[in-house]
């Protein structure tokens, strides 16, 4: 009897445990995100509870009537994975009277990513009831936000933009205006090849998304910078895409999108632009990459750019070099493998 109490209290205390702890697992990584709405979900056992005199009994019922901060996140939550999104409103109200702005916040993100778990779901109407909770939070512009990354995940393009222009109607948002010319550069690629004329229009639209983000707020400007050198090339704004990358590049001494940037130059003067080819310029910026890899495959996509700028230049002995060190640095990296076994089999 002593030993069934003991395995049914060491239960309840994961339970508690897992759902507490679980819940403040509250950024961006995937695994946790899973891990976070898994948690969510557990149902507190009322009858094991019962079992354990010394345990205060914490049913559904009991946590709503309750004014602390613990217990009304977890009857929210509750209600909303029950689908009751009138009462988790209620509740949520309640709610945001006594909690902090940051536990505000992390009830944002929570209701942000069951949200957008249930569209991948297929279920866009709890998806939208849910997202609209958002409303309650005291933050509409950022609502308004979240319910456009929503529809475009649900691929409904023409509300999502609505959306995001109610939100900027609100606030003028560096993040918002990420969103959007992400939004735009998302529609315009994918006209490329059946409507260009409208294509361009829409990343027209992303860049000036992107340069009024990178002009509002010093924290997105290199992730500013780094979209714009890619929606100015599509555009055919060679040199505007050059100084966007170089801006990039330069305000960021070991970020990943500074990486990205120099790669990106590198590949520009070395087989993108026509009549401007410069390979000592190309390997200088593949070498500027290099110099600030984090990974083994960044060193590799940096050797891999060396390596065609030599085979450019009929440089093949330096270009083998190049293209195995790009291996030996990542053996995965397909690119480089199929490039040095074309180098090797060509006469």
């Amino acid at each position: 009897m002593k030993q069934i109490r003991t395995t049914a209290l060491a239960h309840w205390i994961w339970l508690v445990v897992a759902a507490t702890v679980g819940l403040f697992v509250l950024r961006s990584d995937p695994v946790r995100h899973a891990i976070l709405v898994n948690l969510s979900s557990i149902q507190i056992n009322q009858a094991l509870a019962g079992n354990v005199p010394f345990v205060p009994s914490l049913g559904l019922a009991e946590l709503a009537q309750r004014d602390d901060e613990q217990s009304l996140r977890l009857a929210v939550i509750s209600q909303c994975v029950r689908d009751d999104f009138a009462t988790a409103e209620v509740l949520l109200q309640r709610y945001t009277a006594i909690a902090s702005p940051q536990q505000i916040d992390r009830m944002r993100f929570w209701i942000t990513n069951w949200s957008l778990q249930l569209a991948g779901r297929g279920e866009e109407t709890q998806a939208d009831r849910i997202m609209r909770l958002q409303f309650v939070l005291g933050d509409d512009a950022m609502a308004y936000a979240r319910m456009s990354q929503l529809y475009q995940s649900l691929g409904h393009t023409d509300r999502a933009e609505q959306f995001l222009a109610q939100s900027l109607a609100l606030q003028s948002n560096a993040g918002t205006l990420m969103q959007l010319g992400s939004f735009y550069t998302e529609q315009g690629e994918s006209l490329i090849q059946t409507d260009y004329h409208e294509a361009m229009r829409l990343l027209t639209l992303a860049s000036r998304a992107f340069e009024s983000a990178a002009q509002l707020d010093p924290a997105v400007f290199v992730y500013a910078n780094y979209r714009l050198g890619d929606v100015y090339w599509k555009l055919n704004k060679r040199q505007d895409a050059v100084h966007a990358y170089r801006q990039a590049a330069e305000s960021d001494e070991t970020g990943h999108y500074a990486f990205l940037s120099w790669y990106y130059l590198g590949q520009i003067y070395s087989a993108w632009w026509n009549g401007g080819l410069d390979y000592e310029l190309a390997c200088g910026y593949f070498e500027r990459a290099l110099s600030i890899a984090a990974t083994k495959r960044e060193e590799a996509m940096s050797l891999s750019g060396i390596a065609a700028a030599y085979a450019a230049q009929g440089r093949k002995s330096e270009a083998l070099a190049a293209y195995q060190r790009a291996l030996r640095s990542d053996p995965t990296y397909e690119p480089a493998q199929r490039a040095l076994d074309n180098l090797e089999n060509d006469q």
